[in-house]
């Protein structure tokens, strides 16, 4: 046999297993590869090799593009989950860490994040706002935000979709949530509209350097869910991973793990320094911040890029989604989309003046200190008042203050100073269409549309965070076709939150 398709060739071996440990953050041991080459082997195909021989040596020839590692996430992770898995974990959930939030938050911001990373086909993160709108009767009066994030385009796919079968529910449903699914045709079973509001998927590499960030919606987060994801990281890797993830909480903030997952976490506290172990009766959490701190900070905020269906403004949550009707989400954040994290060099202190205020304007946002942030975006202006940028970022801030028609006075500036800034178009369509000005907001999805249509493909557009304009144009081209299927509100007027929450 072959000593490439054997995988016995221990140079070529090893070299693929650093490329995927590198790019993906996946742990191969020499117990899983005889797995790791029945699953190259799946994808070689797809990839558009003949062999496992040319997947091997294409895959060790240049960096792995977008597209690449998408498929090899395929077929390489596990999307093993379904509905309320770790019922100890839920019994917590719903038994003392939400009701603390909640009891928390209520009578201030009435505000809740939280994050599901590698959420998989969507079970987890459902579940999670299930066990939320049990908990808050007055749902509509809150601000709440599931984010279910993950490295597999297709089980994301799976997820905004929210139909399952009778696999995702090995675990017996507790009673309020037996009442969030639609009986479907096959004896398949689908989220209800109102749940599927509260739930946003995006991809996420956590290999990546785009988290925690305003523009992903990955800080400033109360729990972060990241259960049967480290087992299958290198252990050199997870240490940098519960880093991020520690900076992606409030303080006083609680990750959660797998129980297998506890030690890997505590054994690598000595590197992130900022996770505590939290042990209830029948669960070990990890709290940012020591244990003593107190109630949990009130400062939280969403993403500037969202879609128009889960945008918010008071009690109304500007959302109109329907299972029966067969909508779906316009667009998810692309993996080409995802900013860079809050650069670490060069310091602050070394920068030009102008370009230490931007970097401390995003910092800023990024912890949740908005007000602070809103007066350097200010400054930025009295600076320079003729830049569409600075005006483009204070929109930003005024939409995570809930300041929505501040925020698009602000992307209507940007836009006087440069028609042709196509994410301000771009942005400021989204956030029409969220407060029911849906002509408006469809005008200017059409001129960012052409815009891009006069760039290549792969030109990098301004304020895009690395998104290319064939992208932004996929994403445009269905957020388009979505508005058109919806009919304004009377006058163009916002709807009611009863007619958005269904």
């Amino acid at each position: 046999m072959d000593k490439l398709v054997d995988f016995t060739d221990e140079s070529l071996r090893d070299a693929v297993c650093e490329r995927l440990c590198t790019d993906l953050g996946l742990h191969f041991p020499p117990e899983r590869w005889s797995d790791l080459r029945r699953r190259v082997t799946a994808a070689a195909p797809e990839l558009g090799y003949g062999s496992f021989r040319d997947c091997l040596q294409g895959l060790l020839a240049d960096r792995l593009g977008q597209r690449e590692m998408e498929v090899l996430a395929s077929h390489l992770t596990v999307g093993e989950t379904y509905f309320f898995r770790d019922p100890e974990i839920f019994s917590a959930l719903e038994q003392q860490l939400l009701p603390d939030l909640i009891r928390c938050r209520r009578e201030t911001t009435r505000r809740i994040r939280i994050w599901s990373v590698g959420c998989s086909s969507g079970e987890e993160a459902y579940s999670i706002a299930m066990t939320l709108a049990a908990l808050l009767p007055d749902l509509e009066q809150w601000n709440v935000s599931v984010l279910a994030s993950d490295i597999n385009p297709k089980a994301l796919a799976w997820g905004r979709e929210g139909v399952y079968g009778n696999w995702s529910f090995r675990n017996p449903l507790p009673l309020y949530a037996q009442r969030c699914f639609l009986a479907q045709a096959g004896g398949r079973r689908a989220v209800v509209p109102r749940i599927k509001s509260l739930v946003s998927f995006a991809y996420l590499n956590l290999m990546d350097a785009n988290y925690p960030a305003i523009e992903t919606n990955t800080n400033a987060m109360d729990l972060v869910f990241c259960r049967n994801v480290l087992m299958y990281f290198h252990p050199q890797r997870v240490p940098q991973v519960l880093v991020r993830l520690a900076d992606c909480l409030l303080e006083g903030g609680r990750l959660v793990v797998s129980p297998v997952e506890n030690s890997l976490v505590e054994n690598s506290l000595v590197d992130t320094l900022a996770l505590t172990p939290c042990r209830l009766p029948q669960l070990v959490l990890f709290q940012k911040g020591a244990l003593e701190a107190g109630s949990l900070p009130l400062a939280e905020f969403s993403p500037f890029f969202l879609p128009p269906e889960s945008m918010s403004s008071g009690s109304e949550s500007l959302v109109q989604t329907s299972v029966e009707a067969g909508t779906e989400e316009p667009f998810a954040l692309a993996a080409d989309s995802l900013p860079a994290a809050v650069p670490t060099a060069p310091s602050v202190s070394a920068l030009p003046p102008l370009e230490a205020l931007v970097r401390r304007t995003r910092e800023l946002a990024n912890r949740g200190l908005l007000a602070e942030a809103l007066a350097c975006c200010d400054e930025l202006i009295a600076r320079d008042k003729l830049d569409p940028a600075w005006a483009f970022l204070r929109a930003s801030v005024l939409l995570e203050l809930g300041e929505l028609e501040a925020a698009a006075t602000a992307l209507h500036r940007s836009l006087y100073l440069d028609h042709d800034f196509v994410m301000a178009h771009f942005a400021l369509a989204n956030l029409l269409l969220g407060l029911g000005r849906r002509k408006e907001g469809r005008k200017h999805y059409r001129n960012a549309l052409e815009l891009t249509s006069a760039l290549a493909p792969g030109q990098v557009l301004a304020e895009a965070d690395g998104m290319s304009a064939g992208r932004l144009r996929e994403i445009i081209e269905a957020a388009l076709a979505a508005a058109s299927e919806a009919k304004d509100g009377a006058n163009g007027q916002p709807h009611s939150a009863k007619e958005m929450r269904i």
